[in-house]
This record gives C-alpha cells, sequence and structure tokens, in this order.
C-alpha cells in the first residue's frame, strides 16, 4: 500500500469518526416526536442511548484507525 493510499485512507477515517460523533451527539437532542426514548424525553432518536453508544463505540474504532494509518 503507497503513502498517498494511507494518507487518504487515514483522512477518509478520521471524517467518518469525527462524523459518527456529530451523529451521536445529535441522537441526543431533544424534539417533538410520537415516542419517549428510554431516557424518558422526546429526543430525535427513540433508541437514545443505545444508538449513541454505539455510534460512538464506531467513532472510537474509526479515529483509532485513522491514527494507525496515519503513523505507517
Amino acid at each position: 500500500m503507497g503513502a498517498v493510499t494511507r494518507r487518504a485512507g487515514s483522512v477518509v477515517s478520521g471524517f467518518l469518526g469525527v462524523g459518527f460523533i456529530a451523529l451521536a451527539i445529535i441522537t441526543l437532542l431533544p424534539s417533538a416526536a410520537s415516542k419517549a426514548n428510554l431516557l424518558g424525553y422526546f429526543g430525535v432518536c427513540s433508541w437514545a442511548p443505545n444508538s449513541t453508544v454505539m455510534l460512538l463505540v464506531f467513532a472510537t474504532a474509526s479515529l483509532f484507525l485513522a491514527l494507525r494509518l496515519w503513523k505507517r
């Protein structure tokens, strides 16, 4: 794998990580919804704590991958 490909992969993985973090924050925002989430309020996502944790796990994995590709 060439240096350009590694850099491109680390940039894409970094953007994905930042995007996952942004989506995790959005899932916790309050909103007018038809069903309360598991935290007890009406939010953007009705699976709020579960989806937030999953998105944070994806963000962590993609940011670790970005760092690993960047250091090589």
